[in-house]
């Protein structure tokens, strides 16, 4: 999948990535976030710019989420519960 220029590293709610290109963005997001990638697995450093971003590190670790303005969501894979 092709990430256009003009989200500069992040993702919207509505793209959906996985592997390589997934963790591509991820690098560019943590670059831009003063985050050194080095040898992270994907979701350690999902886990490190969501930290730095103020949210809870959860990248892949609930079956539910309420967090609405995540950029990573869809491609978590859990499921938007505002309740949750």
């Amino acid at each position: 999948m092709i990430i256009p220029k003009n989200m500069e590293g992040a993702m919207d709610s509505e793209t959906f990535l996985k592997g390589s290109a997934l963790f591509g963005v991820a690098r560019r997001k943590a670059q831009m976030l003063g985050i050194a990638p080095g040898s992270l697995k994907l979701a350690e450093l999902i886990h490190r710019i969501q930290v730095r971003e103020g949210h809870t590190p959860c990248f892949r670790t609930k079956k539910s989420c309420r967090e609405m303005t995540c950029c990573w969501q869809i491609s978590c894979g859990a499921a938007m519960d505002p309740d949750a």
